[in-house]
């Protein structure tokens, strides 16, 4: 899978092919397909293994202590640091998502996939754990913000992790700004009348490792 992701990110999806996933992992073509039947399972592959990183970092906020606005604060701080630190996942599932963005191959790629999601629990029960303890606004629909939410960051996160520099000598803005405003205005969206906030909280959310 780590040569797989190399070559996806060298060459983008349809300039690789198995025989130089073989070549590039120092393996046979036959030992490849035992364990990966086509391409577009070894994509697949490498994609779950991506949006996994993700996922552990949302787990261990939501099963976190304290407010839910200030755990959500904490969860896009985390998952802004990863696609500045660590930017290579990011950019593949970015790639990964514009090489099947009509569709997925078969039948059972996209089941699989849909499988691997459906294991985990979504930011929408952070956002109903908020409008409960008063830390978001009252008329939010947790599953409706949680995708709005998401799907925005998430997009962002691989834009920055695809062309972070580009993006900072065009824009003349540096991409821990980007996020950091992009965060703000989330948070401001969500957040209870008030402002919902705990300053001592929130500070505390920013700073956790």
């Amino acid at each position: 899978m780590d040569a797989a992701e190399s070559l996806f990110l060298g060459r983008d999806f349809p300039e690789v092919n198995m025989s130089a996933v073989a070549d590039a992992a120092g393996i046979s073509r036959p030992t490849l397909y035992k364990y990966f039947p086509s391409l577009d399972d070894l994509a697949l592959a490498v994609e779950i293994r991506a949006m996994d990183g993700l996922y552990k970092v949302e787990a261990r906020w939501l099963e976190g202590e304290g407010r839910a606005i200030e755990r959500i604060e904490g969860l896009l701080r985390e998952l802004a640091r990863l696609a500045l630190d660590s930017p290579a996942h990011l950019r593949f599932s970015g790639l990964f998502d514009h090489h099947y963005r009509s569709g997925y191959s078969s039948k059972a790629m996209a089941e699989s996939y849909g499988d691997f999601l459906g294991r985990f629990d979504r930011i929408e029960r952070l956002v109903a754990e908020g409008v409960a303890d008063g830390s978001l606004r009252p008329d939010l629909e947790a599953h409706r913000t949680a995708y709005a939410i998401g799907n925005a960051f998430l997009a962002l996160l691989q834009r920055v992790a695809s062309r972070r520099e580009l993006l900072e000598i065009e824009q003349r803005v540096k991409a821990q700004d980007i996020l950091d405003d992009y965060i703000t205005m989330a948070l401001a969206w969500v957040a209870a009348p008030g402002g919902g906030r705990d300053p001592k909280g929130a500070d505390t959310a920013r700073r956790r490792p």
